[in-house]
């Protein structure tokens, strides 16, 4: 990779393990403000060592900052790299792990004078400034005139600050956890409402944060980018915990900003947004060990298939038990409460199938409840109630919707061997990613 000498501005190679280096997080100014690699390079910047754009100005104060911390070399996007598809693919690969073994990111904030201003930068709503934040351990951020504003790690940091206006946990913030211990789920719920210049980088922003392999094909599309990202994440990666992020690329359609209810019998049975500290994301090949699947588990005949993108949508099988006309389907995800260990599940509300989809049953309501909604409410485990009269079929296969909401069913009291498994068709909404 290309860094900066902070002193003389010249380009040369060499890697953040190889050299204390500096990372600049910024927004990109308008048009053609910003300094370019071939800018640097130029004979005429060669021969005079002075640029006329903006984005000189933006370098030569951060190569200030970065030599006041004692560091001799620089890394700043728009300049140390060639503006290609390989070497974009690559900064969307890597940047986080970039970030993470600088010795200081230095966050520039064009549109703050004073701290107070700080929490309305329009800083914090781009896409590729969130992996700028979680990724560094130390980060400075200074106004528009290079003035320092404060660290974000520290006793008297600004984590907090940053924390109220971008959703990132103070404990992420200041690496009290690791971000890379974060599920994708956790991660999801920090991204939404952040925009880019080009629609399908608000997933690109995201690859090197979720540590998926996936090329950027410019060009393709939010939507598109987004079926592919999900397909990365559930196919390669297994992690369920797509399943209860709302949108914009989780398959739930609640906001974790809305206050209002979506569902107005959402509080009484106990759906809420996940808290994601202490949660567990768990493999299905290791859940159904014998060990395990005896205690915990009703009797199936094949270990769950991998989820699986296909023309009916995006398929997953999971353990669900019906309540009333909806299921609730455990996503391999537990959380131990007081104690108690708990499976985390989602309601999943079936919907008719599409006319090109085939034989792709919604499920039917049953002639009498199952069980009492009320029981959904934690710490109370789901108590089976036997109808009174007679149900209907269940579909095995069913197409359904989440709202991205969860409640809790009690492993350590066996609940889960009430469940069976079923696929489930989650239909890929062309308008994914809602802005509010």
């Amino acid at each position: 990779m290309r860094l900066l000498d902070t002193r003389t501005y010249q380009l040369s190679w060499g890697s953040f393990t190889s050299h204390n280096v500096a990372v600049l997080s910024h927004m990109w100014g308008v048009g053609d403000d910003e300094l370019s690699m071939e800018d640097l390079t130029s004979e005429e910047y060669l021969r005079s060592g002075i640029c006329e754009k903006p984005g000189f100005k933006k370098l030569r104060g951060f190569c200030d900052v970065a030599r006041a911390h004692g560091l001799g070399y620089c890394w700043m996007d728009s300049c140390c790299t060639n503006r290609d598809r390989s070497e974009q693919n690559e900064v969307n690969l890597s940047s986080f792990q970039w970030f993470r073994e600088s010795k200081l990111c230095v966050v520039y904030l064009a549109d703050v004078d004073t701290l107070q201003d700080m929490p309305h930068s329009r800083y914090f709503t781009r896409s590729y400034t969130l992996v700028e934040l979680v990724a560094p351990k130390s980060v400075l951020f200074v106004n528009h005139g290079w003035k320092p504003l404060g660290y974000k790690e520290g006793e008297h940091g600004l984590a907090s600050v940053i924390s109220e206006c971008t959703l990132i946990p103070e404990d992420i913030l200041r690496y009290e956890r690791d971000p890379n211990c974060a599920t994708i789920g956790e991660k999801l719920s920090w991204a939404p409402y952040r925009h880019a210049s080009k629609e399908e980088e608000r997933i690109y922003a995201l690859i090197s944060l979720l540590n998926v392999r996936m090329d950027t094909r410019y060009g393709e599309g939010l939507n598109m980018a987004t079926r592919w990202m999900k397909e990365q994440i559930l196919g390669d990666l297994e992690d369920y915990t797509i399943l209860i992020t709302p949108q914009p690329l989780g398959l739930g359609t609640s906001s974790v900003h809305d206050g209002i209810q979506k569902r107005e019998d959402d509080q009484k049975q106990g759906m809420e947004f996940p808290e994601w500290k202490g949660l567990q994301l768990h493999s299905p090949v290791d859940i159904i060990s014998p060990s395990y699947s005896y205690l915990h588990l009703p009797p199936f005949e094949k270990p769950p298939d991998s989820p699986q993108l296909t023309v009916r949508g995006l398929r997953v099988t999971l353990f669900t038990k019906q309540v009333r006309d909806f299921l609730i389907a455990w996503t391999y995800c537990t959380q131990r409460r007081n104690r108690w260990l708990f499976a985390v599940c989602i309601r999943v509300d079936p919907v008719k199938p599409a006319s090109d989809v085939g034989d792709l049953h919604d499920l039917r309501l049953p002639t009498a409840d199952l069980r009492s909604v009320e029981t959904l409410h934690w710490p109370y485990s789901l108590k089976d109630r036997t109808a009174t009269s007679g149900g209907s079929t269940i579909q095995r296969q069913i197409r359904g919707t989440t709202s991205g909401k969860v409640c809790y069913v009690c492993i350590d009291q066996r609940r889960l061997r009430t469940f069976e498994l079923r696929d489930i068709y989650f239909p890929l909404q062309d308008n994914i990613w809602h802005d509010e």
